[in-house]
């Protein structure tokens, strides 16, 4: 979980887990405990721009077949996370809906969590 140039982030299943704080330039991972099929609500609970009260998101906790299929479902995408679509996607918007891609370009994630530590002019 990262933020990317975002304000920081925190992120939370509370039936789940605990709660985890996302930051630009930051990797960090959170472990969660689904010892039981059903759905959660996740949450965003930083109040961090325009939208922040409905920053919530759906988990389901499934039976590893349900899960399996799910992949299988994943994988049919037509749609890859490019290092341009993922750019779009950045874009701070309210109520988007889910999108699933089939394939994540490669080595987008460490560009993402590298792209502020690194600069590439002096700070002054």
């Amino acid at each position: 979980l990262t933020a990317d140039g975002a304000p920081m982030n925190s992120f939370w299943i509370p039936q789940l887990s605990g709660q985890i704080y996302s930051m630009t330039g930051m990797s960090t991972q959170l472990h969660l405990m689904a010892d039981a099929t059903g759905e959660y609500v996740g949450k965003d609970v930083e109040i961090n721009g325009e939208g922040y009260a409905d920053m919530t998101f759906s988990v389901k906790s499934t039976s590893l077949k349900d899960f399996e299929d799910w992949i299988s479902e994943v994988k049919r995408s037509p749609l890859q996370l490019t290092d341009h679509n993922y750019e779009e996607l950045v874009k701070p918007s309210v109520n988007k809906s889910v999108i699933l891609y089939s394939e994540v370009a490669n080595e987008l994630y460490h560009k993402v969590v590298h792209k502020y530590m690194y600069p590439t002019k002096p700070v002054l």
